[in-house]
């Protein structure tokens, strides 16, 4: 969804350097693995859903005041008996030139938003200097 239906292959690790940081001894480089067609704007309809979870939805408390378009999708896949329902969130951006796509479970975590925090932090580590993590400030309070 945020290539616009590029599948590009995941990766973990994009950089490994030597000891001294002088010598890259690895750098992933992108690749593309498959391409589904757009049909009827479909990308954009489901990028726009995204954002309003993110803005209005069951993302909000992550994303609702981030700096830049995140789109973000909650889940609560059931679990057979009395277990609690699992915690699944997903989230991409920013979604006018996507950079990220994290998704994280919580084993029995009730619902899909509980696992937003972690997708946050995530993309706080990847997009922000560890002194400029993005901490929204409340309606109707003052910044220092």
């Amino acid at each position: 969804i945020g290539n616009n239906g590029i599948r590009m292959q995941s990766h973990i690790v994009e950089k490994i350097v030597s000891y001294d940081y002088e010598t890259i001894i690895y750098e992933h480089k992108d690749t593309a693995l498959a391409t589904i067609e757009n049909i009827n704007g479909a990308f954009e309809a489901v990028k726009e859903g995204m954002y309003l979870v993110s803005t209005r939805g069951t993302g909000r408390a992550a994303f609702g005041n981030y700096p830049f378009k995140v789109g973000s999708k909650t889940g609560s896949p059931e679990n057979y008996g009395n277990k609690a329902a699992n915690s699944v969130f997903t989230a991409i951006g920013p979604l006018d030139d996507c950079k990220l796509s994290v998704c994280a479970v919580i084993e029995y975590g009730f619902n899909g938003n509980k696992a937003a925090p972690l997708v946050k932090s995530i993309f706080d580590k990847h997009f922000f200097k560890t002194d400029e993590i993005h901490n929204p400030t409340g309606e109707n309070t003052l910044l220092s």
